[in-house]
């Protein structure tokens, strides 16, 4: 390096670093430097019901009154959450059961009605009017969508019986 270069350099970190020197010791003569730092413990915060030795207010009755309570559960066993809610109870399914003499035990489950006519969804199975149910005697006699019934006939007795879906409620 030449020593122009030398001198160039020089001056420049000398006026970079002049002021940043001259900041911090301008700041320890002022404020200080580093000092050590004590801490203590501090008591517990008691409530006091009856605000004597307090530097606020005296408290209002219901401030004090308040306070009273607070010392009482401070005391008690935890009771039940008031956030904890139990699960809905289950219930059993509200298909309806019915069982007749020569009427097997069946659940109508749905009625959809349709352009081609309606279709019943008995036991898992899709039935329409004529239809023989399950390997019985008996027949859909109609199916109605509005009253949500199906009616059964026995082939050989005539015996009618009406089967509804039970809708929540």
């Amino acid at each position: 390096m030449t020593r122009e270069i030398k001198h160039s350099l020089t001056g420049t970190a000398a006026f970079a670093i002049l002021p940043l020197l001259l900041l911090l010791k301008t700041t320890i003569a002022l404020f200080g430097g580093p000092s050590s730092v004590q801490a203590t413990i501090q008591p517990a915060l008691m409530i006091d019901p009856s605000g004597a030795g307090a530097m606020q207010a005296p408290w209002t009755e219901q401030q004090r009154t308040a306070a009273v309570h607070i010392e009482f559960l401070k005391d008690q066993p935890f009771g039940p959450s008031p956030l904890h809610r139990s699960a809905a109870p289950i219930t059993p399914d509200q298909t309806p059961v019915v069982s007749r003499p020569d009427l097997p035990t069946v659940r109508v489950q749905m009625i959809m009605a349709s352009a081609s006519g309606s279709v019943a969804l008995i036991d898992g199975k899709q039935y329409r009017v004529g239809d023989s149910l399950g390997q019985t005697s008996w027949i859909i006699a109609a199916i109605d969508a509005d009253a949500l019934a199906v009616t059964c006939k026995h082939a050989r007795t005539g015996q009618t019986t009406v089967i509804s879906v039970q809708t929540p409620g």
